[in-house]
């Protein structure tokens, strides 16, 4: 897998992750995918992340279009998930965090707060430098919050 800093192209995700573009399509058709793949050349990983966990939700998973869109209901778009990080629980029907993620905080509130400063910031990204600055400014904003909000 290559680094965050470099897109993916299809060919790529498709050898390495084994989902198509066509199913990337459906996703996007069944108003789940936040980013249309037709207009998509090469994935960030961002992207893929969330294409990777709605494919195991929506085509592996054996459940029907309403069950995987009642699962998805209780999550934020886009769905930039990881099932490493996060997990269904049947008992309280509701997904959680896995306690034992240690930047589960911050991605929740990277997640919630910040989704317009990523978004901004990667149309700016030119050079590794300032995707580094980038990062750096987030995670200031982010440690601002946790402060703030004593979390």
């Amino acid at each position: 897998m290559q680094p965050d800093l470099f897109p993916e192209s299809w060919e790529q995700i498709l050898r390495e992750r084994n989902i198509s573009q066509s199913q990337a399509r459906v996703l996007f058709e069944e108003g789940l995918l936040s980013f249309n793949p037709a207009l998509k050349v090469q994935l960030f990983a961002f992207e893929i992340k969330e294409l990777t966990f709605l494919k195991v939700i929506y085509f592996d998973s054996g459940f029907s279009n309403s069950v995987v869109h009642t699962l998805l209901h209780g999550l934020k778009r886009p769905y930039c998930y990881s099932f490493q990080e996060i997990y269904w629980d049947f008992g309280a029907s509701e997904w959680k965090f896995m306690e034992s993620h240690p930047d589960r905080f911050r991605e929740k509130i990277i997640q919630e707060e910040f989704p317009e400063l990523v978004c901004s910031y990667l149309s700016e990204c030119e050079n590794v430098d300032s995707v580094i600055e980038i990062r750096n400014e987030a995670n200031k904003r982010i440690d601002h919050f946790l402060d703030e909000s004593h979390v």
